[in-house]
């Protein structure tokens, strides 16, 4: 699943107006698709030749351990260039008072998540995966459209 979710965020960015990429990794578990879209707003990349940060939130605290490791160990210049910030929180609420270029969300989610879809900006996409746990889900891609207060 990551490599689809990071192969629909990429796409959704592509033709992005936003002089720096604001990305949010809720449940960020090892910090692998993390990384890997720090590399992608990396100002050495060429995958989206956008400069930006990407922001993992995570509700267990093991888990943003595990990611502090993974990536100090495997992409530390992610973290001593400022690309990635961690922290724990209740990712359906994303981080209050930010807008997102792109969200992804690893974790499935019963119904989406209407304070997480406020937080995406004009333009912007989202990927979560919404189903009952141990029902049917579907992964979604979502574009933000136009700016509105509530979701029908």
């Amino acid at each position: 699943m990551h490599a689809r979710a990071l192969q629909e965020i990429v796409q959704g960015l592509e033709n992005s107006s936003s002089e720096s990429l604001h990305i949010l990794d809720v449940g960020c578990g090892s910090g692998y698709l993390t990384a890997c879209l720090g590399e992608c707003v990396n100002t050495a990349s060429p995958i989206l030749k956008t400069p930006g940060k990407v922001y993992g939130i995570d509700v267990f605290p093991n888990l943003i351990d595990l990611s502090q490791r993974n990536i100090q160990e495997h992409n530390s210049q992610l973290f001593d260039d400022g690309i990635i910030s961690l922290s724990l929180g209740d990712g359906w609420k994303g981080l209050q008072g930010m807008c997102f270029d792109a969200i992804h969300v690893g974790a499935a989610a019963s119904t989406f998540p209407p304070e997480l879809m406020q937080q995406l900006k004009v333009g912007g996409v989202m990927i979560i995966p919404v189903g009952e746990q141990g029902a049917v889900q579907v992964l979604y891609r979502i574009k933000k459209l136009r700016e509105n207060k509530g979701f029908d």
